[in-house]
This record gives structure tokens, C-alpha cells and sequence, in this order.
């Protein structure tokens, strides 16, 4: 940007660098025709698009070097509102980041992170900015088992999105409120209430669908999958839901939540007795899991796979996958795969 000092070098690695810097010059051409201001901004968006692509790809500490402040600061037109932005962002990757490499610790860092700016996120006066930063604070305390606070902000969220005419914010606050409520009722034991909750489901898949946001209708699809697979012991019709969600998120190129999506479509084929379509695709959710480093979906699927070949009377089989499950468990300290692995290992000696 013309007038400005940037250094030289960057103190992060990888090819966002390299980005960034082009970046730079093109601002710096943008702001010589006098949009100073409006120029950072595309430069900021274009870094946090950049960063969503990686994310996108699990490529997660890559997505995260788009996102350095301390490059950004350097910049004058820098803002609390460009600030709240790139956290928000910063907040995102490390909340899935920290769900596929299995760190449930780090989740209150996140947290922590996110509140250590609620003041200025307030004050900002972005309505854009401002509902993405409470969408991503809610999913951080759902992530902490702050239930109420994360549901009170997704509301506030949603209102702003709504107020904007963004359905496809709106779309994903309000995925995770019916995710919400899915859940309580689960907690209570109600299956009435659960079942009466599927409509709620489908005015959401249908509402997530128009909005474009792939994302949310993957969500959307899934968790109502989880009702008819447990409450209404419809195999057939969980399966065309999982099918579905695995689709949306095929759509957009979404690795991270792939391994789960697969998982759970063998989880179904699993209890029709079709076991070798199940270990198959139980098998893709692994080389998917493998492939980023997916810790759950290392292990469970492995445990599973054992378990079809307990029920088919190939204790050898089953046995040579709960030693692998519980191997990757134990390298990746997933205490409960650790566990569930062992108790297979002990029932089957």
C-alpha cells in the first residue's frame, strides 16, 4: 500500500507469504487511486478466503498463516473491525482444527481467545462482522459446554444475519439451534418430544438448501439422520439422510468432516448386516482420516470393522483390527479409543 511499511521478510512460513506480499502490491496500486480504505478491505477478505479454501482442505496451520495480525497491523487503515474479523476467522480453523486433531483442551484457548475481544467486536458497528463474531463465540462455548451462552448468542447472531437479508449466515445459526434443541431432548430421554422434533429438522434442510449454504444443510442432514437411526429405527431412511449430508459436503470440498460422514454411513450398513459394504466404506473413512489426521475416525472405524468380524465368528480379523485401533489411539493419547480398543481386546481373548 503506497505510503506504507511493510517488511521485507514475513515471520510465518508457507506460500501465504508469497500471497500476502502480491497482495500487498496490488493494494498498493488500489490505494494510489485514492480507495485507501476500501482497498485493505478486499485485501483483508481475499487473505480470509484464501484461509476458509485451506481450512476447507484441512490444511490447517497453512489456512492459519493467512490470518497473521501482526503482518496486518503494519497497515494504518488496520481497524478493531479488521481485527474482529481475522480472530473470528482465527477462531473458526481452530475449532475444527482442534475437533479433527482431537485437542479438547485447546478449546477453551479458543474461547478464551474470542472473549478477550468481545468488547471491541461490540462496539464495531459492523453488522457483518459483528454476527460472524458471535456465530463463532457460540460455537466455541458449545465446544466448552457453555450450552445457554453459546444458544444466546447463536440468537443474536441470527437476528443480525436476518436483519442483513443473509440467509446464508442465518442458515448456519439456525442449524445449530435445532442442533441444540436436538440435543437437550436427547439429554431428557423424551423420544416423543425427539420425534415431534423432525419437522423442525426438515423446515431446516429445506430453508439451509435455498440459502445456498451447503455447510449447514450438510448439518442439518445429519443430525436428523441420528434421529431415525436411534429413535425410529429407520435404517433405510438414515442412510438416504447420511448419504445426503456426505453429498452437501462433497459439494463444497469439505475434507475435515468426510471421515465422520462415512463413518456413519457404514454405522447404518453396519446394523442392516451389510457387512461387506460396511467394511468398505468404513475403510474409506479411514484412508480419509489418515489422510488428515483425523484422530477419531482413525480408531472408531477400525474398532468397528473388529466388531463385524467378531459377529461373523473371525476372531483373528477382528483381533488384528482392534490391536491397529488401539495402537493409532494410544500414538495419538485418544484416551477413549484407548479404552473402547482395550475392551474389545480383553472380551475377544
Amino acid at each position: 500500500m503506497a505510503g506504507e511499511r511493510m517488511n521485507s521478510g514475513c515471520d510465518f512460513a508457507g506460500r501465504a507469504c508469497l500471497v500476502l506480499a502480491a497482495l500487498h502490491c496490488a493494494t498498493a496500486s488500489w490505494a494510489q487511486t485514492g480507495v485507501r480504505e476500501e482497498a485493505f478491505d478486499m485485501f483483508l477478505s481475499e487473505a480470509i478466503w484464501r484461509s476458509e479454501q485451506l481450512m476447507f482442505n484441512a490444511d490447517f496451520d497453512e489456512a492459519q498463516n493467512y490470518l497473521n495480525i501482526e503482518f496486518f497491523q503494519q497497515f494504518s487503515t488496520f481497524s478493531d473491525r479488521h481485527e474482529a474479523a481475522l480472530i473470528s476467522q482465527q477462531a473458526r480453523i481452530q475449532i475444527i482444527g482442534n475437533v479433527v486433531r482431537h485437542r479438547p483442551e485447546q478449546q477453551q484457548e479458543v474461547l478464551q481467545l474470542l472473549l478477550s475481544i468481545s468488547d471491541s467486536a461490540d462496539a464495531i458497528g459492523d453488522k457483518s462482522i459483528q454476527a460472524r463474531y458471535l456465530a463463532t463465540l457460540a460455537w466455541a462455548q458449545l465446544h466448552n459446554s457453555e450450552v445457554d451462552l453459546a444458544e444466546e448468542n447463536f440468537r443474536e447472531s441470527l437476528r443480525l444475519f436476518e436483519e442483513m437479508g443473509d440467509q446464508k449466515g442465518a442458515a448456519g445459526s439456525r442449524a445449530f439451534l435445532v442442533l441444540i434443541t436436538h440435543n437437550r431432548l436427547k439429554r431428557e430421554g423424551d423420544t416423543d418430544k425427539l420425534l415431534a422434533h423432525i419437522p423442525a429438522y426438515e423446515e431446516e434442510i429445506a430453508f439451509s438448501e435455498a440459502s445456498g449454504n451447503r455447510m449447514a444443510l450438510g448439518y442439518n442432514l445429519r443430525h436428523l439422520a441420528l434421529i431415525y437411526l436411534d429413535q425410529v429405527k429407520d435404517f433405510d431412511r438414515a442412510l438416504d439422510l447420511y448419504e445426503a449430508s456426505l453429498a452437501a459436503r462433497g459439494q463444497i470440498g469439505f475434507k475435515p468432516f468426510m471421515p465422520a460422514s462415512y463413518s456413519s454411513i457404514g454405522d447404518v450398513l453396519r446394523q442392516k448386516e451389510e457387512y461387506e459394504r460396511a467394511i468398505a466404506v468404513y475403510q474409506r473413512s479411514i484412508e480419509l482420516a489418515d489422510e488428515i489426521d483425523f484422530v477419531r475416525y482413525r480408531v472408531h472405524p477400525r474398532i468397528r470393522i473388529g466388531d463385524i468380524y467378531q459377529r461373523m465368528r473371525n476372531e483373528a480379523q477382528a483381533g488384528v483390527h482392534y490391536e491397529r485401533a488401539l495402537e493409532v489411539a494410544t500414538a495419538s493419547r485418544y484416551q477413549a479409543g484407548m479404552d473402547e480398543a482395550s475392551a474389545r481386546l480383553s472380551g475377544a481373548r
